[in-house]
């Protein structure tokens, strides 16, 4: 054989051996890194953000003399994922939940009661922030905006800033016209006419009322599509069946858990500008009673003799009870009828008031009561506000709406249970 071919064929046998490693090289090197990489992907997806939102911070008060509206308003917390929205708590019991940071309710609150405000911030993921330090808002010597202001006089000249009284309202005079401040004594009365300098148009009506009801965080939405003004919203105000509920400043309001079934809602949204003009109300949601369904369908009546293990329920006098380690504990009435008549356990007594908040009538179920059985309801302060004898079901339509305390008094044995008027 010829030593330059001999020569040739070996050079290109050595070129093919390098090719062929470099091909096993790269295979083996993009499918490692491959490798890698799905798994990068894999482990990536598997990731649950657990991580909480901040405290929310800068908690404070302030009443908007010329709306005659409170707000509650608070520092944005921060998330890795994004804040979802706010609940307002009062003493511990949440009042609203909310995706803003201000909170409005109509005129001041209530002087005669304590109110303690915190925040929560809960995050896309349901993760929940620290709650926020307390806001502590004390009961105040009620005072008039109209002391030491003196009526509107005929013929008298008045300066700009000047501020008088007029059928029951007060008024400070801007450049061109007298401006409505507030009511001395919270009633709306006739106003001094004002200059067609001022903005008088009204914003549009809120459209597409609506609630839906988020059942992984347990909330009811009240939603609806913004107004339009010349001007610019300023706030919404919330009514049910022409009451006051709240004024915010966003088209969404939280209520938490479901709507009480029991009772009929009729929704209605009214927008207000910054120069205080008013909708029309948006067409109401309604949203009607449930027919009651009982909590004790299937549930055997309480027997005499039989051994009950904790978690057993029971019915007994048209009530539904569970076996606690130490007591039976009223869980609700079967139905409409409410019996005072309960099982009569060797526990200590106990107390339950339902609804919890209640709106007109209170229902009360307690243990091992005599005869002469007393109550009484107290307010924050410790005033007692109505007394009597012992009854299952009281009135408590008139109450102002707060936090109270229910007292029954049995057998030289005082028990009490807290619970809300809306």
């Amino acid at each position: 054989m010829n030593l330059k071919t001999t020569t040739i064929k070996k050079v290109k046998f050595l070129n093919l051996l390098k090719s062929l490693s470099i091909a096993i090289c790269l295979s083996i090197t993009t499918s490692m890194y491959s490798n890698d990489f799905v798994n990068t992907l894999k482990s990536t997806n598997t990731i649950t953000d657990t991580e909480s939102p901040t405290t929310p911070t800068g908690l404070s008060i302030t009443y908007d003399e010329g709306n005659d509206v409170t707000w509650l308003s608070w520092n944005a917390s921060t998330d890795n994922v994004g804040v979802d929205y706010y609940v307002v708590y009062d003493k511990g019991e949440s009042v609203y939940a909310l995706d803003q940071t201000k909170l409005g309710f109509g005129g001041k609150l209530d002087p005669n009661r304590t109110y303690i405000f915190t925040i929560e911030a809960i995050d896309k993921s349901g993760n929940k922030s620290a709650i926020s330090l307390p806001l502590t808002v004390s009961p105040q010597e009620p005072t008039g905006p109209c002391d030491g202001i003196e009526e509107w006089k005929s013929g008298v000249t008045y300066q700009v800033g000047d501020k008088v009284t007029y059928r029951g309202n007060l008024y400070e005079l801007k450049t061109s016209r007298w401006a409505f401040i507030s009511s001395c004594d919270n009633s709306i009365s006739n106003n001094i006419s004002e200059s067609n300098s001022v903005d008088t148009e009204a914003p549009t009506a809120p459209t597409n009322l609506s609630a839906t009801y988020d059942q992984g965080n347990d909330a009811t939405w009240l939603s609806w599509n913004p107004s339009i003004d010349n001007v610019g919203i300023d706030y919404y105000i919330v009514y049910d069946q022409g009451k006051f509920v709240y004024a915010l400043d966003q088209t969404k309001l939280g209520f938490g858990g479901k709507l009480d079934p029991t009772k009929t809602y009729v929704f209605t949204i009214e927008a207000v500008d910054k120069a205080g003009n008013k909708s029309e109300l948006s067409a109401p949601l309604t949203i009607l009673a449930e027919e009651p369904t009982s909590p004790c369908d299937g549930i055997e009546e309480w027997r005499s003799g039989v051994t009950y293990q904790t978690g057993d329920r029971v019915t007994y006098r048209n009530n539904l009870y569970e076996r606690q380690t130490f007591r039976w504990a009223f869980i609700s009435s079967c139905g409409a009828a409410k019996s005072a008549n309960n099982i009569t356990p060797t526990e200590n007594s106990t107390i339950s008031v339902f609804p919890n908040p209640a709106t007109k009538t209170l229902n009360i179920s307690a243990f091992n009561l005599s005869e002469k059985t007393t109550y009484n309801i107290t307010d924050m302060q410790g005033r007692v506000i109505t007394q009597g004898a012992y009854k299952t079901t009281l009135n408590i339509e008139s109450l102002p709406k707060g936090i109270y305390m229910f007292n029954l008094t049995s057998n030289a044995t005082k028990k009490g249970v807290l619970f809300v008027k809306k």
